[in-house]
């Protein structure tokens, strides 16, 4: 509604989609595309075959047209509750792409002689950006030359790449994301066996709810709420599984299975590349 000589009249306002398709270059994404109804799902389905245009029934049929420059692009976590998954129609105007967790290691580079693989610090990464101490070291966009990468790289895989050593402080706050990788690895895995109802899966801890890069930012945030004297005197595995414990099994609605993992989580520990 808008107000014209003191009275109110009703304006019509392009849509996010709508803006997108007429826009040079534009890239319309769909966050979450099988939170839509399928209904919706149905609507797109002029926009995504070789018609690329919409009709909007409220302006008398119009059909409005893609420009050949826009890509649409959608993602999703298939199979989850309360979600509609694409039919087969909507699927076949698709090109999927797969992309599974972030991995826990990486190849190594040419002339790496340990036969170990080196710890991926992609996930890692995502961490040390909202911890203070690495955050100044995270900002370059290329992995090759990313700052906190190859201090990653020297104090974890035991790279000799010239990187600066870590302060005391960024040592904990180092080992403690590598905890919090490696827990939620483990945290991913049994998950992923129950959720995919796997063989594996009975003896799966009670996983039902995935763990996300929500969880680690909150946990960063913690981190970065320590002091540099508590720091020194705690210890990052613990600091690690009490920040799971505070801001990820609480999503787990039965105590019971709660107590189970707690439990198992008591017993993980995480490491470093072993060395050759």
């Amino acid at each position: 509604l808008e107000s014209k000589d003191g009275a109110s009249q009703t304006v019509k306002v392009p849509s996010a989609v709508l803006n997108g398709i007429t826009t040079p270059g534009a890239i319309v994404y769909f966050n979450e595309f099988n939170a839509m109804p399928e209904q919706a799902h149905i609507f797109l389905h002029a926009l995504m075959d070789e018609k690329r245009s919409l009709t909007l029934k409220t302006s008398s049929g119009k059909t409005i047209r893609a420009l050949s420059s826009v890509l649409l692009a959608g993602s999703m976590n298939p199979n989850y509750p309360g979600t509609f998954d694409p039919q087969f129609a909507t699927r076949s105007r698709m090109v999927s792409l797969e992309i599974g967790y972030p991995p826990l290691t990486r190849q190594a580079d040419a002339g790496d002689r340990n036969p170990n693989p080196p710890y991926d610090a992609s996930e890692a990464l995502r961490i040390a950006r909202g911890v203070d101490s690495l955050a100044d070291l995270t900002y370059e966009a290329s992995l090759e030359r990313n700052e906190y990468v190859k201090m990653w790289d020297k104090y974890i895989n035991g790279i000799d790449n010239g990187a600066p050593e870590p302060t005391g402080t960024q040592k904990f706050d180092i080992d403690a994301s590598l905890a919090l990788v490696q827990f939620a690895n483990i945290l991913r895995e049994n998950f992923i066996k129950i959720f995919e109802k796997s063989r594996e899966a009975r003896n799966a801890l009670p996983v039902t709810q995935p763990i996300t890069g929500r969880e680690l930012r909150r946990a960063a945030y913690a981190l970065s709420k320590m002091t540099p004297e508590e720091k020194a005197t705690a210890n990052p595995e613990g600091v690690a599984r009490d920040l799971l414990i505070k801001y990820f099994l609480t999503h787990i609605d039965k105590k019971e299975d709660q107590d189970k993992i707690r439990t198992a989580m008591n017993t993980w520990t995480s490491k470093k590349r072993v060395r050759a």
